[in-house]
């Protein structure tokens, strides 16, 4: 999958290291989940620049994608959305 300008953007960003930026693209390039866009960016924002919490997200996605999406977007316990990852970062 080739990633969305916004996801390449948030990468470089949050994860200054050449190397790394290279295994996190190809790790979230090969996720296949449903939505996987929306999942990637759920990904990214709760991994906040940790490649081992990142690591550990793209675990969780392939047991249950959903998962992902309740970090990235609903706040707990109240379970009220926060963030709508459908869209890009910066719209």
């Amino acid at each position: 999958m080739n990633l969305p300008k916004d996801i390449l953007d948030k990468i470089n960003s949050d994860f200054p290291d050449t190397e790394e930026r290279e295994l996190i693209i190809e790790i979230l390039s090969s996720l296949d989940v449903n939505e996987s866009e929306r999942v990637i960016r759920c990904i990214l924002f709760t991994a906040a620049g940790d490649l081992d919490r990142l690591g550990n997200l793209e675990a969780l996605a392939k047991t249950d994608y959903r998962d992902v999406i309740m970090a990235g977007e609903y706040e707990y316990p109240s379970d009220k959305r926060i963030n709508d990852f459908n869209k890009p970062f910066y719209t």
